[in-house]
């Protein structure tokens, strides 16, 4: 038996109108994983939409790293952006145990009763500017966001 660690994840298969991407759970892959979308959006034209889907992607795959895995590096991430005539479809899923979304949202605001701002809870706010519509699964572990290019 072998002392060496596996070698990390990062799955990349691109057909016409997706793109798929698995990666271990590492802060590290993120980046790799915002580099194979900045080049894709330019692909399909998408230029303009390419910082919302990033930074909507980074936080997503950052949440399932921190708060779905806790740094797991042996648990892996499902990515997945189609695009479609009208609209672009983007899921985040992780092998977490998921959380109670809808009672994160309820509380999520930037700042603290303090005025301070919190360490957390942006995520949705971010989700709201950027996307026309997001939910989570039931079990809070895979995350679907949709922006309409019609507008």
């Amino acid at each position: 038996m072998s002392n060496m660690a596996e070698s990390p994840t990062f799955d990349v298969q691109q057909k016409t109108n997706r793109l798929d991407i698995v990666l271990s759970s590492s802060m590290d892959l993120i980046d790799r994983a915002d580099s194979v979308v900045k080049h894709v959006m330019k692909d399909h034209g998408l230029d303009r939409l390419g910082f919302a889907v990033r930074v909507v992607m980074r936080e997503g795959l950052t949440n399932a790293v921190r708060h779905g895995h806790h740094h797991d590096p042996a648990k892996l991430i499902h990515f997945h952006l189609a695009f479609g005539k009208d609209r672009l479809t983007m899921v985040i899923e992780d092998q977490g145990e998921g959380f109670d979304w809808k009672t994160a949202m309820t509380r999520a605001t930037l700042e603290n009763s303090d005025g301070t701002l919190r360490d957390h809870g942006r995520g949705f706010l971010i989700m709201d500017e950027y996307f026309d519509s997001w939910t989570y699964n039931e079990k809070g572990n895979v995350l679907t966001l949709v922006k309409n290019l019609s507008s």
